[in-house]
């Protein structure tokens, strides 16, 4: 048995494709803790602790855990097959091959474990359960266009936050069959967001009208309804505008699609916000991509507040 820790422990510290999982903390304190029955250290006791007290927050299965750090990890094995690209046969085969040395990983069980500690104590357990890891992750490459990958397969709802798309856990949205009174309006946004993940041609959006009256709220209802579908969607704040064109960049490979939500919308006259958005939307070199649309909510139709004295002169 000490033969196949150290084998696994091999294993672990081979991972190319699926390098992201060795900087894991409960992987890497399953390693510490391959290396102490390995060379029979003094202290298996306390990282087997380590290991199960790192585990038990996210699961008390270790086959469900390292499923799921493969199937949401967005190395560039899954970033380049979702945008098409050819994959050599030398990344096929290691990719393959790894699946096979990480589920073996994933069934050691705590009884394996247990029976080379030299220790009459109470020591807790973890589960273990039979998948077809190159299974699961290749059907998930196929659904990729609507499950996504890293972040996005997890969360629906994101926000900007220094230039970093951050997912929001619990985000606040009604569902859309509870939106009544504006079946009309609630119907465009929907039919041009169906053309959005259809990929048949969308429109960019402005909702304008009396605040209460529920522009937000259908937005994010309608994003809630299609997530299954593909559809992602994240908060750009007005002072975050400028941001646009570098997130747009960052999304245009995803297999994803997006809408850019921006909330209560209003400039003055020598507002930069405005060209910023301004030259998104229509001067900027990298513009709006195919699977990215920007929908905004105002209170007034006129985004750019006016007076009589601005339009003096010629």
């Amino acid at each position: 048995m000490k033969k196949k820790f150290n084998q696994l422990r091999l294993q672990i510290d081979s991972l190319t494709v699926f390098s992201n999982i060795k900087k894991d903390d409960v992987i890497s304190k399953f390693q510490y803790l391959l290396n102490s029955l390995c060379e029979k250290g003094d202290n298996a006791v306390g990282l087997y602790s380590d290991f199960v007290s790192a585990l038990y927050p996210h699961t008390s299965c270790f086959t469900e855990y390292v499923k799921t750090l493969v199937i949401q990890d967005d190395n560039f094995y899954v970033k380049d097959t979702a945008a098409g690209k050819h994959m050599s046969s030398e990344v096929k085969t290691a990719a393959e091959h790894e699946l096979s040395l990480l589920q073996e990983v994933a069934s050691v069980s705590s009884d394996d474990i247990k029976e080379y500690i030299d220790y009459n104590g109470f020591l807790p357990d973890w589960t273990t359960c039979n998948i077809d890891l190159n299974y699961d992750f290749m059907e998930k490459l196929s659904n990729i266009r609507k499950t996504g990958y890293g972040i996005f397969a997890k969360y629906s709802f994101f926000r900007l936050e220094n230039g970093e798309i951050l997912p929001v856990a619990h985000p606040d949205y009604q569902n859309i069959n509870k939106l009544f009174g504006y079946e009309r309006e609630r119907s465009l946004i929907l039919k041009n967001t169906e053309a959005l993940i259809n990929g048949t041609g969308a429109s960019n959006m402005l909702l304008y009208g009396d605040a209460g009256t529920g522009k937000s709220s259908t937005i994010k209802a309608v994003a809630a309804h299609l997530s299954p579908n593909g559809l992602r969607i994240i908060e750009v704040k007005k002072n975050q505008l400028y941001q646009i064109p570098g997130i747009m960049e960052e999304l245009s490979s995803n297999p994803l699609k997006f809408i850019m939500f921006i909330d209560d919308l209003s400039f003055t006259g020598n507002d930069d916000n405005f060209s910023a958005l301004k030259a998104t939307l229509e001067g900027s070199i990298s513009g709006c991509g195919d699977n990215v649309v920007i929908y905004a909510t105002s209170n007034r139709r006129h985004l750019i507040k006016e007076s009589f004295s601005d339009r003096a002169g010629d």
